[in-house]
């Protein structure tokens, strides 16, 4: 029987941005995607007496998504904070992603991205009912493309 679980096995990516250090990845649940998602906007209305609102806000906070993914996608990495390679890198702390160079904490969100959500119309159609259909061909690290079986 097919399994409606998420890919556990996490995938290993070696950074372009910093030459001899990779991070592995694993997909978010769909639990954690709809958690993400919630995370993701904020809507507000404001009103004047019992009329309709007069202005709808929606913001977006994409620094706490961010943080989210990173402390549930990166499952392990050989990235430091210091010269001496004592301290590893915690992307599970706010904090770390101060020190983190831009270059490559962009590269890995990047990657995160791609790994959790569809890229077209047609891969999204795919990927809800499961054809497989359309999905074409992934970028990877090591293999610059690898084919997906349909």
């Amino acid at each position: 029987m097919p399994k409606a679980v998420v890919q556990t096995e996490a995938i290993t990516y070696n950074l372009k941005s910093l030459p001899g250090g990779w991070v592995q990845l694993r997909p978010l649940t769909f639990g954690q995607l709809l958690k993400r998602r919630e995370m993701a906007s904020r809507m507000s209305a404001v009103s004047q007496g019992n009329k309709q609102p007069d202005k709808y806000t929606m913001e977006v906070i994409l620094h706490q998504t961010n943080l989210f993914d990173f402390k549930h996608c990166i499952m392990d990495h050989n990235l430091f904070e210091d010269d001496d390679d004592l301290v590893k890198f915690n992307f599970a702390d706010p904090k770390a992603f101060e020190k983190l160079d831009p270059r490559i904490g962009s590269e890995i969100e990047f990657e995160i991205s791609k790994l959790n959500e569809p890229d077209t119309e047609a891969d999204l159609e795919a990927f809800r009912s499961g054809s497989g259909e359309n999905l074409g061909e992934i970028q990877t690290p090591d293999s610059n493309q690898i084919s997906v079986a349909k």
